[in-house]
């Protein structure tokens, strides 16, 4: 509400982040890094911004990769003859969408997930497709909250496969995390505990 009413505000936990549109995308994008065959993660990638295509045209193509009687498509998804089942108005944004998860499937294993993850935000347009949507824009901070969860798997050492394996289980949930994000402003209404907000002496607490 904070956020249709141009209210500013920041909160202390990131609560129910991956029942969040930004999230999500980048996970599905990383899923389908790691698995190639998983087609909720390709519909999810391909209605995300990073391709943002229509609901026929995934349809189209999910129902040819999946059709038992069909001969597999060579190239896979992204092919020339993938292409082909999508409409001709969106098949640049198909391409472009294809080049972003080979690129990405290159990546796994080989640089640090948050790389992977700064790859998808910045190079791969998901950044620059969010702050073209005044509204979507508020949302610009969720990738710094996913990058910190990336950050933290590269200390431990864990490959990607483990870091989408762990947020699996956060995807659709409203769970708290922890994390501890150092934030440019504090400018607006601070979301936070009673007993975060003790001692700091604000004017107004509700």
């Amino acid at each position: 509400f904070f956020r249709l009413l141009g209210v500013p505000y920041g909160a202390e936990n990131a609560c129910g982040l991956f029942s969040e549109a930004v999230a999500c995308d980048l996970y599905y994008a990383l899923r389908l890094a790691v698995y190639p065959e998983d087609r909720n993660a390709l519909a999810a990638f391909l209605r995300s911004p990073f391709a943002g295509l229509s609901d026929e045209s995934i349809v189209r193509l999910l129902l040819r990769l999946s059709d038992p009687a069909a001969a597999p498509l060579p190239g896979g998804p992204f092919s020339t003859e993938a292409e082909s089942l999508i409409a001709p108005a969106e098949r640049r944004a198909f391409r472009r969408a294809g080049r972003a998860i080979a690129e990405l499937e290159l990546m796994a294993d080989r640089s640090p997930i948050a790389r992977c993850v700064s790859y998808l935000w910045f190079e791969a347009g998901y950044r620059a497709s969010l702050l073209a949507d005044p509204v979507a824009s508020s949302f610009e901070e969720h990738f710094e909250l996913v990058h910190s969860l990336a950050v933290e798997a590269d200390s431990r050492g864990r490959p990607l496969a483990a870091f989408v394996s762990r947020l699996e289980g956060l995807v659709g949930a409203p769970d708290k995390l922890e994390i501890d994000l150092p934030r440019e402003s504090s400018r607006g209404v601070r979301i936070m505990t009673i007993h975060k907000s003790k001692g700091l002496e604000f004017p107004v607490v509700i």
